[in-house]
């Protein structure tokens, strides 16, 4: 099985209101209201946020993600499975790249200081690695996503 391939992007600025909400909720997280997820069973029950948390223990990633302010930023930029898996993916390479320690818990700075600090990728190009990773599947297998295949997994 091949690995993931490199996410690259140019990406583009946010739109005003992405903004209002990004600038909200890391003032709300720095004056010390950070909630943990388990507390906030509407964010919960949100079908994207259980792909990425259940993704995140299924394939035991090197990182953690448990602060409500920064599901709420992904959940600002995510409108399909598919790009909740994508950023994931971004997320682990990014733990890997720069050797954070099994357990890492990412944090709404890593996304806006490290992971996307000039703006976030646009939909086309969320949706060019998506259709890059679709693979041929194996006989008996009716998986035609490398991102559903733990091996692939590997930076």
């Amino acid at each position: 099985m091949n690995q993931l391939q490199e996410f690259k992007f140019k990406g583009r600025v946010l739109t005003p209101e992405e903004s209002k909400r990004l600038i909200d909720l890391v003032m709300f997280a720095n004056n010390g209201n950070e909630q943990d997820l388990a507390q906030d069973s509407e964010i919960n029950k949100t079908l994207l946020a259980q792909i990425m948390l259940k993704r995140i223990g299924a394939f035991k990633m090197p990182f953690a993600i448990s602060n409500l302010c920064f599901v709420m930023s992904l959940l600002t930029f995510m409108d399909r499975p598919a790009v909740a898996i994508i950023l994931l993916w971004i997320i682990k390479c990014f733990c890997h790249k720069q050797s954070k320690p099994d357990g890492y818990l990412v944090t709404i700075e890593d996304w806006c200081s490290h992971l996307f600090p000039m703006g976030v990728p646009t939909p086309e190009e969320l949706m060019k690695w998506w259709d890059g990773q679709k693979i041929i599947p194996d006989s008996g297998s009716m998986n035609d996503n490398a991102a559903d295949v733990m091996e692939a997994w590997t930076c």
